[in-house]
């Protein structure tokens, strides 16, 4: 099955984007209380960016709380997925099969490649 370059890299995509918001929230905070320790780090950016410092701080944690999220719920379907398959009993795998390929095609195609080598392994064919 093809992926797109988004579900094979969400780990990675999701850190870019939550540095990202990381960044944006700091300068944002920066340009709204300049006589604290981000004013000695960035210097006083509220005049340079002027106006734009109300986008920042309302883009920033958006992106913040998207990278978070998704490399939170990334983490919670590699957990589950690597409980699922992990299962010695063939019934039981067999029983988790649709949540198994759920995970496997929700994340990346390596996932998916485990699952067929877990299925020739017990001897399932579906």
């Amino acid at each position: 099955m093809k992926h797109n370059l988004i579900r094979e890299y969400l780990i990675e995509f999701a850190t870019v984007i939550l540095l990202i918001g990381v960044i944006v929230t700091l300068f944002g905070l920066n340009c709204f209380y300049t006589n604290t320790v981000l004013s000695t780090i960035f210097g006083d950016l509220s005049e340079d960016i002027g106006d734009w410092k109300y986008w920042l701080i309302l883009i920033g944690p958006i992106l913040l709380l998207t990278g978070g999220w998704y490399l939170y719920d990334t983490f919670n379907k590699i957990r589950e997925f690597k409980q699922l398959v992990d299962i010695d009993s063939r019934s039981k795998f067999i029983k988790n099969l649709d949540r198994i390929e759920y995970l496997a095609w929700r994340l990346s195609s390596k996932y998916e490649d485990e699952v067929l080598e877990r299925k020739n392994k017990l001897r399932i064919r579906k």
